[in-house]
């Protein structure tokens, strides 16, 4: 479906509890009880409470790139591609700062 969608240009609508496959849109609308809770790129969603209030897990990748800026990394945010979180791991490794700290 995302190969169509890019190659037609066309939208689609796909809803979804599964937080991989939000990551995926390119944008992101939380409904509850026919309430908009939120509206707008879907890293975003994951930031606030909204999301896991509603149930809504993040994604693996989102929990690794939490911890990483937490450490003072951030790797390629607005897309949070894996080439830019291995790069942020590696930046890490490099420093030093990825052993025991709490």
């Amino acid at each position: 479906l995302l190969a169509w969608r890019r190659e037609s240009g066309a939208a689609l609508l796909h809803a979804t509890h599964r937080g991989e496959e939000i990551m995926l849109a390119d944008r992101a609308v939380l409904l509850r009880d026919g309430e908009v809770l939120f509206s707008g790129e879907p890293e975003l969603l994951f930031e606030g409470k909204d999301a896991m209030e509603s149930g809504l897990r993040p994604p693996a990748r989102w929990e690794l790139v939490r911890e990483l800026s937490r450490r003072g990394l951030r790797p390629d945010y607005p897309s949070l591609t894996f080439s830019g979180i291995a790069e942020a791991l590696a930046a890490l490794l490099e420093r030093g700062t990825g052993g025991d700290e709490a």
